[in-house]
């Protein structure tokens, strides 16, 4: 089954990261990705796709 990229609003990204206080190492290590895809995530440029996105969810315990 080929992945997609899903539309993500960077700033529920960056609220994630902010409120639940995980370390972006962890984050890389976690999802599976380099700091320049995060930070293309957080910044607008990049989309994650939905494997990535179910493993950020599930690192954050949300939906």
């Amino acid at each position: 089954m080929k992945s997609f990229k899903v539309k993500v609003n960077p700033e529920v990204l960056k609220w994630s990261i902010q409120t639940m206080n995980i370390p972006e190492d962890k984050i890389i290590e976690s999802v599976h990705i380099n700091k320049n895809t995060l930070n293309e995530w957080l910044y607008k440029y990049g989309r994650p796709i939905y494997v990535q996105l179910q493993k950020f969810s599930k690192l954050y315990m949300c939906s």
